[in-house]
């Protein structure tokens, strides 16, 4: 349901940088690296009693594109939660290193929107006003870094039964 009756698509944060200013080359626009996953489970008894058995994570394998990180991991623990946080743990630290990687390769842009929201700030402030909130400059640059902080993350068959499995952990 749309309150409007009509889906309005959002503008990207690369065509919010055109609209502010700074041009961020197509080739620049597409993420590029990715983590896939998979995991395996066993059926034990279901302890409640409301099913005969129900699935357990014991396993995952983990690869990616991530220069580095191009080989799979595979993990096992008998401890479902163990597993989770195991699995998240790697996520993160894997999003992490994409970023590293990334960075550089976008410092120009967001030097360039630093440098504009100081003159801007510099010239409220030489008026006598004073920016009480972050100014369009400021939010694109924290949105542009949140992007670089996102990774893709794919399962195989994880809408159905993968994401299922590991969420009451």
């Amino acid at each position: 349901f749309y309150p409007d009756k009509y889906y309005n698509v959002r503008p990207t944060v690369f065509e919010k940088l055109t609209e502010a200013g700074v041009w961020v080359p197509n080739a620049q626009r597409l993420f590029p690296h990715f983590i896939t996953y998979d995991f395996e489970s066993m059926m034990v008894e279901d302890p409640q009693g409301k099913f005969d058995a129900k699935h357990v994570p014991i396993s995952f394998s983990i690869c990616s594109n991530i220069p580095g990180l191009t080989e799979p991991e595979f993990r096992a623990h008998e401890d479902p939660a163990e597993l989770i946080a195991t699995f998240v743990t790697l996520l993160e630290r894997w999003s992490l290193r994409s970023y590293a990687l990334l960075k550089p390769d976008y410092q120009p842009y967001l030097d360039q929107l630093e440098a504009e929201s100081r003159r801007i700030r510099e010239r409220e402030r030489s008026c006598g006003r004073e920016f009480k909130h972050k100014d369009l400059h400021q939010e694109l640059l924290l949105e542009l870094e949140e992007w670089l902080k996102q990774t893709i993350v794919l399962g195989f068959n994880s809408q159905n039964y993968d994401l299922n499995v590991i969420k009451p952990y």
